[in-house]
């Protein structure tokens, strides 16, 4: 049956539609109610396009016991071009993942169906049943958007934690992007506001935890002042060697390299952690 008895608190019984559960759903919730899986924070959800309830359920679950290194680290660079750019602390290998173009042609076609959905309804004008057929139209294209981007962030994030477990990664290293300014040698303000709202980057980080906790792996929080404007090879800073959004010359070393793939290293390498964004560099110089 694709059905699952749920009893909640407050006397209240749910019947769980499980689908065709490509997710293995079934066996998560049995083995929750077997207390081999611990629930977390968890809440209904209504989607009124689809007059349906949602579980959005939270799992902990015990965590895979890998052969993983102490020593090996991967860093993780979050930019426009390429949602995320993952290297390895000591060796050579790199993985690029996503592409901007898959974020902003769904996006450009999903703003223009609402756009011109916005101009039909105000034609129309309000009541009768043509107004609300197109009111529930436009919330469908709403919950289609947000399944887009929490789709791309699975995706995005499975590969980032396969990418670990494959080199036998103990710990993976992100930027705390709320600890970037009006930086001109590092991300602008203006890339980070890009990441927030284009792709929802909290969330990417909050799955790349959780997915990293299954694995036996470590989250980090790095500080991102001067990550992209520092050669990965002999460590020298100074502004501008990050000449385009794909393009690094050191002025040093002369080592030329993948913009992207130079800040990730950097990050994999880096020791400057931070647990807010008022242990960042550029907040202890520009905002205390």
């Amino acid at each position: 049956s694709d059905l699952f008895e749920l009893g909640m608190t407050g006397g209240i019984e749910f019947k769980v539609h499980l689908g065709r559960d490509k997710s293995n759903n079934r066996i998560i919730l049995e083995r929750m109610f077997d207390n081999i899986y611990g629930l977390a924070d968890s809440q209904l959800q209504y989607i009124a396009s689809k007059k349906k309830w949602f579980l959005l359920m939270c799992v902990d679950t015990p965590e895979n016991k890998r052969e993983l290194s102490e020593d090996i680290v991967i860093g993780v660079d979050m930019g426009i071009n390429i949602p995320a750019y993952c290297a390895v602390n000591n060796s050579l290998d790199r993985s690029s993942l996503g592409t901007r173009e898959d974020i902003i042609n769904f996006r450009n076609g999903i703003r223009k169906q609402r756009r011109n959905m916005q101009m039909n309804l105000s034609v129309s004008g309000k009541g009768g049943q043509g107004y609300d057929r197109k009111m529930k139209a436009l919330d469908r294209l709403a919950d289609k958007e947000n399944a887009f981007v929490k789709n791309y962030n699975h995706k995005i994030s499975k590969e980032i934690i396969k990418f670990a477990v494959k080199n036998k990664a103990k710990y993976i290293n992100l930027e705390l992007l709320e600890g970037f300014g009006k930086d001109e040698e590092g991300k602008s303000v203006d890339e980070y506001k890009w990441l927030c709202s284009n792709w929802s980057y909290f969330q990417l980080k909050t799955l790349i935890e959780y997915k990293a906790k299954l694995e036996g792996i470590t989250v980090r929080y790095i500080d991102p002042y001067h990550t992209s404007q520092t050669c990965s090879c002999c460590g020298h800073y100074e502004k501008g060697q990050r000449l385009t959004q794909e393009k690094f010359i050191c002025a040093n070393c002369g080592e030329e390299m993948n913009a992207d793939y130079n800040a990730s290293k950097n990050i994999a390498k880096s020791t400057k952690f931070v647990e807010n964004k008022k242990d960042c560099e550029f907040y202890k110089k520009n905002v205390s």
